[in-house]
């Protein structure tokens, strides 16, 4: 009876969190940039970054333009190439782009609670 109860209330909220990542993922299909794919799931692009970063960058840039991700190691990397790409970022409003949510996550561990990026900012 138990089972199934469960299975019951299982299957429609693991079909109900698929649909809320696909229609999360669809939200941000237009706004990313371009990625560039790889075969090796969580490696990513860390084998061919690792034997030459300035020439993937290259390459990169070649194909994808001034703003283009790629994972590498789990994590997903953004670099924006050239003046006119990082302009539009350092000169955004804070409401698009915020710098301290980023920096947060970074410095805290580091310099610890209440320092840098980690106290208010008014």
């Amino acid at each position: 009876m138990m089972d199934g109860l469960l299975t019951a209330f299982l299957v429609p909220l693991a079909g109900l969190l698929a649909f809320i990542l696909l229609r999360r993922r669809q939200s941000f299909a237009g706004k990313l940039p371009p990625s560039i794919s790889s075969p090796v799931p969580f490696i990513g692009s860390a084998i061919q970054f690792g034997k030459d970063p300035i020439q993937f960058l290259l390459d990169a840039h070649k194909t994808y333009g001034s703003v283009f991700r790629f994972k590498m190691m789990g994590s997903s990397f953004t670099y924006l190439v050239g003046s006119d790409a990082v302009s539009t970022f350092f000169n955004s409003k804070n409401e698009d782009l915020n710098a301290e949510d980023v920096y947060s996550r970074l410095t805290t561990p580091v310099f610890g609670k209440g320092v840098c990026y980690d106290c208010p900012h008014q």
